[in-house]
């Protein structure tokens, strides 16, 4: 997170959801996990990442903990990254 945005990761019903705050409309948000593969989502016109991001199948994996390797832009413009780990 920095001062102006927020990328969010948390066990949903059999799956994995994203969230966030403060990005840059527009932008993309790349989210990597070695054993799911990358995914990329759009930031909404009103700078959130909502839950329409969810990464499926993670019920096949449950008991396991997710790392994901996540980069953004915030809303000044600014890269956000770093890693997101998940225990399902």
């Amino acid at each position: 997170s920095s001062d102006v945005g927020e990328l969010c990761a948390e066990r949903g019903e059999g799956r994995i959801e994203f969230s966030g705050t403060g990005l840059e409309p527009g932008s993309e948000v790349q989210i990597d996990n070695e054993e799911l593969g990358p995914i990329t989502l759009v930031v909404d016109d009103d700078g959130t990442l909502d839950t329409a991001g969810a990464v499926g199948v993670v019920a096949l994996f449950a008991g396991t903990e997710f790392t994901f390797t996540v980069t953004a832009t915030d809303g000044r413009g600014d890269p956000l990254a770093g890693e997101l780990t998940v225990s399902t």
